[in-house]
C-alpha cells in the first residue's frame, strides 16, 4: 500500500525540486541483486546501476515515465546475512551427507 497526502503544490519529481533528495520512493526488497538481474533481462534502463551506497544500502535506481526516481534496495547487512544463511550448512548434518562409510562399517553392517 502506498499512502500519499496533498500538500498544496502540484506533483513534481523530487530530483527537480531537491536534487540532493532524488528518490521519490524507496522500495524495500529482500534481494536487490536478483531483482536488478530480472529487470535487466526485461530491458529496464537503470538511472543508477546496482551498487552499495554511501549510507549502508545496496540497490539501484530507475526513473519512471513521469520522471519519478524509484530506489529498490535494502540495508547491506540484510544482503550479507542472506548470503551467510545460504552458505551455512545445516547444524546437525553429518559431514558425509548421512551415508555410511563402507570402510568404517565393518562386516557387522553388511547383510
Amino acid at each position: 500500500m502506498v499512502m500519499v497526502k496533498f500538500v498544496g503544490v502540484e506533483p513534481l519529481p523530487n530530483c527537480t525540486r531537491q536534487p540532493e533528495a532524488r528518490w521519490d520512493a524507496f522500495l524495500s526488497v529482500p534481494d536487490p541483486d536478483a531483482l536488478a538481474a530480472e529487470f535487466a533481462t526485461r530491458g529496464a534502463r537503470f538511472t543508477v546501476p546496482l551498487k552499495d551506497t554511501h549510507d549502508g544500502l545496496r540497490g539501484f535506481e530507475i526513473e519512471d515515465a513521469d520522471g519519478y526516481v524509484l530506489f529498490f534496495g535494502c540495508p547491506r547487512v540484510q544482503v550479507a546475512r542472506a548470503d551467510v544463511v545460504a552458505a551455512t550448512p545445516e547444524p546437525d548434518a553429518p559431514p558425509n551427507g548421512g551415508g555410511i562409510d563402507p570402510a568404517a562399517a565393518g562386516p557387522a553392517s553388511v547383510r
